[in-house]
């Protein structure tokens, strides 16, 4: 099975070597599609490195990705964010497989790191964490504006080696994706709620101070997507 990987990235210069060195070992077709407003090194980096690169005003992120893999030459495509890996493990697996046409994607892992520490629990587990991020470009789709995923037609299985996300190193980082993020967001979610499944329904306690943060932080996520809703409701 031939794979071309497809990566998006905006003022990604601290990741994008590192995350093009672990793509190289899976395939010799990488695409990297920028935001046209990044004010870094990224692009230099990735042309100088042997990634195709094509800009793109940011609309949203299924849009991005569906246009990241539009200028891929395989079938089949691996999507991965600047600030991802691919793990050795994965990319064997991924290069020992028989491209069988009854399956249009694969379901993988992600292991996540979070202010400096791998979280096993808090709804940031790879258990919980598991979505479709290798499939047939002619089957597939992304869709939503942010939380994006992919929509296949066709069988979905599911792969054992784990995909490798440097999430938010500081809280700093956090926040400013917050107000980006929460702007994007369509639903709400009840805050209180949320802090409770994420630290004693998926065990966020047992990630210690790490799991209280997060579901504090993302209690506080939700509450300004109700305020944001409801502002949009009643004043605009």
């Amino acid at each position: 099975m031939i794979v071309s990987v497809a990566i998006i990235a905006k003022n990604a210069e601290k990741d994008i070597f590192e995350c093009l060195n672990s793509a190289k070992i899976m395939t010799d077709d990488v695409v990297v599609v920028l935001d046209s407003t990044s004010v870094d090194k990224t692009e230099q980096i990735a042309k100088k490195w042997g990634a195709k690169v094509f800009e793109h005003v940011f609309e949203n992120f299924s849009q991005q990705k569906n246009l990241a893999a539009s200028y891929c030459r395989r079938d089949w495509v691996f999507s991965l964010d600047a600030d991802e890996r691919i793990s050795k493990k994965l990319a064997n697996e991924i290069l020992s497989l028989n491209d069988k046409p009854e399956i249009s994607g694969y379901l993988i892992p992600r292991d996540n790191y979070i202010f400096g520490k791998r979280i096993k629990h808090s709804n940031w587990g790879s258990k919980d964490d598991t979505h479709l991020w290798l499939y047939r470009k002619s089957k597939g789709k992304w869709v939503n504006d942010v939380h994006e995923e992919v929509v296949v037609k066709g069988v979905v299985a599911k792969l054992a080696g784990s995909k490798i996300h440097f999430n938010y190193s500081s809280v700093t980082q956090f926040m400013d994706k917050l107000n980006d993020y929460t702007t994007r967001e369509i639903k709400s979610q009840n805050p209180i709620y949320d802090f409770v499944r994420r630290y004693v329904w998926h065990l966020g306690f047992l990630d210690g101070w790490h799991g209280l943060f997060l579901g504090y932080l993302m209690m506080v996520y939700h509450l300004v997507v109700w305020v944001k809703l409801w502002q949009k409701k009643n004043i605009s």
